[in-house]
């Protein structure tokens, strides 16, 4: 197989081989404990600029429920990665769907420090038509941005130091997912949480409006994990967004296939303003929650199939959202 297909089939892997300018990759860790009050994003990375002095790799951590982002520069001679299963390192952090090793942080005066196993991690399943949670897309060249969902759920466990507090993780939830390219979307909404009654439970969705070949189109990423089914209710599966309504305080989201229909409730919480990729340039002004409250009914015409309410849910919200509201 080549390295092309290699890397659609396996999207957790590296994809910036070759790439000299204008290329990001960051893998985004969602961590939460509810026992003992977590809700941590760990998004290692790369940003790769046509000036060689602005390229380096990054680790960004997010603590969701103090509202602190701590964010540390990496030579990008340190970030190496396997080309034949998914592992990479920045220096001598390390990360995989097996193990996060954090041992080298430093962000102003505070260090992070962080050793953990990842166990029962449940992955998305990988079809010819749909290699990643982006469908056909998955193979459409020339998009300034692409996503992939590596992991519904899975538990953690481990030890987490910030400065002198020391933290033993027995049984904290995981997600994970990644974005490559060149620049975020221009306006988009995503939304995410795996804490529901339901533990088995995950749900992402994900409105963007998306340039391509000097266009532009909405696209829509809205996946149901129940435990036992996957409910795809993306652009590519005829999903539709029919309702969108983005107050102060709260989102609200209604999608449509011909068989689904899903209605989300948000209820939005003070985030943090992270560093990300916009306009081709790694800088800090994206803004993102991770202790929102999200509420979901999936029903179809024999009645509803699930409905639960998860907590420590992450949202962001960025860019102009009149460019994605319904026409």
């Amino acid at each position: 197989m080549n390295n092309f297909l290699t890397r659609i089939f396996n999207p957790a892997f590296f994809h910036g081989r070759g790439s000299r300018e204008k290329f990001f990759e960051g893998w985004f860790y969602k961590i939460t404990d509810k026992t003992k009050n977590i809700s941590l994003a760990i998004i290692p990375g790369i940003y790769l600029s046509s000036d060689h002095k602005k390229s380096h790799c990054f680790i960004q951590i997010v603590d969701g429920i103090n509202n602190k982002v701590f964010y540390q520069k990496f030579p990008v001679e340190t970030f190496t990665a396997n080309d034949n299963y998914f592992k990479f390192k920045i220096m001598r952090n390390v990360f995989s769907l097996d193990r996060i090793a954090v041992k080298e942080f430093q962000s102003g005066e505070d260090t992070i420090k962080m050793d953990f196993e990842l166990n029962g991690v449940k992955k998305w399943k990988s079809r010819i038509t749909a290699p990643n949670i982006m469908g056909w897309y998955s193979y459409v060249p020339l998009m300034e941005c692409k996503h992939a969902l590596l992991a519904f759920n899975g538990s953690i466990k481990g030890l987490l130091s910030i400065n002198e507090s020391v933290i033993y993780l027995e049984d904290a939830k995981l997600y994970v997912e990644k974005d490559w390219g060149s620049s975020f979307p221009v306006a988009y909404i995503w939304a995410q949480s795996n804490n529901f009654v339901n533990e088995n439970a995950s749900f992402m969705i994900s409105i963007a409006k998306i340039p391509w070949l000097k266009k532009s189109f909405t696209g829509l990423l809205a996946v149901l994990y129940d435990g036992n089914k996957t409910y795809n209710l993306s652009t590519y599966k005829g999903g539709s967004v029919t309702a969108l309504e983005v107050e102060p305080n709260s989102v609200n989201i209604t999608v449509k296939t011909s068989v689904y229909t899903l209605t989300i409730e948000i209820e939005r919480e003070e985030g943090v303003v992270l560093h990300g990729p916009i306009d081709g340039e790694m800088i800090k002004g994206i803004s993102e929650s991770l202790n929102s409250k999200l509420k979901i009914k999936l029903e179809s015409k024999s009645g509803t199939i699930f409905e639960d309410t998860g907590i420590f849910s992450g949202l962001d919200i960025n860019g102009d959202i009149n460019e994605i509201l319904p026409k």
